[in-house]
């Protein structure tokens, strides 16, 4: 069992139907994650946690057949936000990981107001730790 932090960068993309076009966001988030490590054995873990979510920028690409528009999101649409995550991951080649994760944040966001702060998703990674505490067995 152990312990969980770090900084990462997290790019969100959705889209949604905008009358009789599409509809997509590109958000970026900086993630600042606290959680625990389970290790049922030495190649698998299972994390869960909370992270805080720093919002970067955003911007929205509406496009209908051949035509695209892309414009900026005004600053104060999207805001930091927390959730929660859960983990699993697998250790290969010595210190190669490739994880699946489930990952979750809300905020409340004005009634008025169509974007939301709200998202939720599977993210697959492949990550190489540079540094990390021995595990004794």
């Amino acid at each position: 069992m152990g312990f969980v932090s770090g900084l990462i960068y997290s790019p969100v993309e959705y889209s949604y139907q905008v009358r009789d076009s599409l509809g997509k966001d590109k958000l970026s988030y900086f993630s600042i994650p606290l959680g625990i490590r389970l290790i049922p054995s030495k190649k698998t873990s299972i994390e869960l946690g909370a992270h805080y979510n720093i919002y970067n920028k955003g911007g929205f690409i509406i496009s209908k057949d051949d035509i695209e528009r892309n414009e900026v999101y005004a600053e104060g649409v999207f805001r930091n936000s927390m959730g929660g995550f859960l983990q699993v991951s697998y250790q290969f080649y010595k210190r190669l990981i490739i994880f699946v994760n489930y990952r979750w944040a809300s905020r409340n966001s004005p009634a008025l107001q169509t974007q939301t702060n709200n998202t939720s998703g599977l993210q697959l990674g492949l990550t190489y730790p540079i540094w990390s505490s021995q595990i004794k067995y």
